[in-house]
Formats: structure tokens, C-alpha cells, sequence
């Protein structure tokens, strides 16, 4: 193939440079559909909204720490439940999801970001309306906001 044109680069320590059962631009594995992403601006900590396949939307943690290389489950796996539910799974390896929550609950998730302070203390202790708030450690909640179709009243 090809060499693609500067300033495409492929970083030294990606954590799947070299191997030859991955392309060398692949820093993770599993991620259905990762909508959005946010970085929490203090710690670098990735957060992954990823949309689910049919029943449970997850949120994915990245810590900043860690090199990447993780395997976040998909298609094993949707949000902490094997896919499809009828087939048992394997889970070691897997990097399971920090949340999820179920079509009951809402629709897909669409993004969201770290919050911490004490403006909206609704926020703060992972409660939220219309938008999905989750408390993610001390004083630290996750801000989700999710997206649904509007109901053709068909079904």
C-alpha cells in the first residue's frame, strides 16, 4: 500500500504498532460506535460514549495512565451483558464499561463530560433530568446527554 502523506503519523508507543494481527493506526478494540468522547480537562482520563447494538448504551473509561491497547468488549459483549444474551461469553481480557444503562432508561448515549464543582448540586451527586448523570468517584459525576428518535406514533 501506499505511505501516507506528512504529517500522518503513526505514534511509537501505540500499543498495537507492529503486530501483525492489527493495523499499526489502532490504539483500542471493542467500540461498537463511539459516539463522542470527552477528556476530563484534570486528569486526561478518556471517557467513550459508545452506542449500544439493541437493548444497553455503555460508558467506556480510558484512564490516562494506561498506554491503550484495551479491549473494550464488542461484539462479546454489550455494555456488562454477553451478546447476544443467549450465548454465554467469555469476559477475560475485556475491559468492561463503567456504566450503561438500558433502552428503558433512554436512548442512545451521545456524549458527555466530567463535572466537578458545586453550582448545580444535581450534577454533582449523579442526578440529572432528560440528561443522564452518573457519580464516576468523590465529587466527580459524568454529564451524559443521550439522543432519541421522535415517536412516529406508527409503533
Amino acid at each position: 500500500p501506499p505511505q501516507p502523506a506528512p504529517p500522518y503519523a503513526i505514534p511509537a508507543d501505540n500499543p498495537f504498532l507492529g503486530d501483525p494481527n492489527a493495523r499499526d493506526e489502532i490504539w483500542a478494540l471493542g467500540l461498537r460506535n463511539p459516539w463522542r468522547y470527552s477528556f476530563d480537562r484534570l486528569s486526561g482520563d478518556l471517557y467513550i460514549a459508545d452506542v449500544g447494538q439493541n437493548l444497553y448504551e455503555e460508558i467506556d473509561f480510558q484512564a490516562a495512565a494506561q498506554p491503550g491497547g484495551q479491549n473494550y468488549g464488542w461484539p462479546i459483549m454489550e455494555g456488562f451483558h454477553c451478546y447476544p444474551q443467549e450465548k454465554p461469553c467469555d469476559q477475560s481480557g475485556l475491559t468492561l464499561p463503567i456504566a450503561e444503562y438500558d433502552h428503558q432508561q433512554g436512548c442512545s448515549v451521545t456524549g458527555g463530560f466530567v463535572y466537578r464543582g458545586s453550582e448545580y448540586p444535581l450534577w454533582a451527586r449523579g442526578g440529572c433530568s432528560r440528561s443522564r448523570c452518573r457519580a464516576v468517584g468523590e465529587g466527580v459525576s459524568l454529564r451524559l446527554t443521550c439522543g432519541c428518535r421522535p415517536s412516529t406514533g406508527s409503533g
